[in-house]
């Protein structure tokens, strides 16, 4: 009981510093630093976080519209005017901290990139058409189904580990919670007509972490690299 009422004071000292203290945005990519000048005071967390958002979603939205692959590597780091540290919020987390609906769509549906969205457990959830298009699939056809169900390895090729170095990617991002990647993997995909095409992938998969710091999604990022790959 003690801690608890030790944990709830801290948190509303925490709450009270940020509703009277002057709070600076800084957006940090790569070897990039983006920072606010002005600064702002804010009611409460909840709504420092809510500006957050906003500044990378016009980020993301920017890069989306120039064509640039989407960037989650992106930090967004909250400080007062001596820097000290209130928050640190990673943009997967910005984007994608909502309500399932229509997540992935709502960043990415348009973009040239392939993203897939699934449950822990490799259910898919949601895909955009650059993902569907280079798979020759539909969305209502694929969502709802694990997805090494609806993509199997070619049987005709015996020699075939395109889901097991999948698989193996998936649950290394689920049990470290950071990105994992394989490339030029070999993973046959069968067209509207029944027959396999030989393809070659390079995966992106990383995990969407919830409030609790548990692993509430899975995004990959494919790229169809069948043209790079010597015959």
């Amino acid at each position: 009981m003690a801690v608890a009422i030790e944990q709830a004071a801290a948190k509303q000292s925490r709450a009270d510093a940020i509703s009277r203290t002057l709070l600076f945005t800084h957006l940090i990519f790569g070897d990039t630093r983006i920072s606010d000048r002005d600064g702002r005071i804010y009611a409460n967390l909840a709504e420092v976080r809510a500006a957050a958002k906003c500044t990378v979603r016009r980020v993301v939205a920017t890069w989306l519209e120039s064509g640039e692959p989407l960037r989650l590597d992106v930090v967004v780091e909250i400080t007062d005017s001596n820097g000290r540290v209130f928050d640190i919020l990673s943009a997967d987390y910005l984007l994608f901290e909502t309500h399932v609906g229509n997540r992935l769509g709502k960043v990415a549906l348009n973009s040239r990139h392939s993203y897939l969205l699934l449950r822990p457990d490799f259910v898919i959830l949601d895909a955009n058409h650059a993902f569907l298009k280079s798979t020759m699939t539909d969305l209502p056809t694929i969502t709802g189904q694990e997805i090494f169900r609806m993509f199997p390895d070619n049987p005709g090729d015996p020699n075939a580990i395109g889901k097991t170095a999948l698989a193996a990617s998936f649950h290394d991002a689920l049990l470290t919670k950071t990105t994992r990647s394989v490339h030029k993997l070999r993973y046959d995909i069968r067209a509207r007509d029944g027959t396999w095409q030989e393809r070659y992938w390079t995966s992106f998969n990383f995990p969407i972490l919830d409030d609790n710091g548990e692993v509430e999604f899975l995004v990959s990022n494919v790229e169809d690299v069948t043209r790079d790959v010597p015959n």
